[in-house]
């Protein structure tokens, strides 16, 4: 929060409400989310309205098959999640999937330990330098 940017976690049927509010104020928003499968429906379509205010930006993964969080970090980190013991099942990105909080855990553990460095998704990257601008 030093640089002025705040982190805040909005879910559901409030989320839409909070992108209303925060058009309406002079403060940059950037919007990161999953694409949950459909790109287009739920990232073009979905935020539509917001396309044309420049205070507001959608980040998402545009590829369909990277469909949340996990799998983007996964696809970026393979072989270093495939070998840094991250869990003992053979379907690492099905871990990844299935057990969030815990694998945030385990890979923020490993970051800690200075274990490993992780190439983070790309859109993530962007929404990150647009705030800053």
């Amino acid at each position: 929060h030093d640089d002025g940017v705040s982190i805040i976690s909005v879910n559901g049927l409030s989320f839409l409400r909070y992108l209303e509010i925060a058009s309406k104020q002079d403060i940059k928003v950037a919007v990161v989310t999953d694409n949950d499968k459909d790109y287009k429906k739920n990232i073009e379509d979905k935020y539509k309205a917001y396309q044309l205010n420049p205070k507001i930006e959608i980040f998402s993964d545009k590829e369909n098959a990277n469909y949340t969080f996990e799998i983007c970090l996964f696809n970026n980190n393979k072989e270093l999640f495939e070998n840094c013991n991250l869990t003992k099942s053979e379907d690492v990105m099905s871990f990844m999937t299935n057990n969030k909080s815990e694998s945030a855990l385990r890979i923020l553990n490993l970051l800690m330990e200075e274990k490993c460095d992780i190439t983070v998704p790309e859109y993530i990257e962007s929404a990150v330098k647009w705030i800053k601008e």
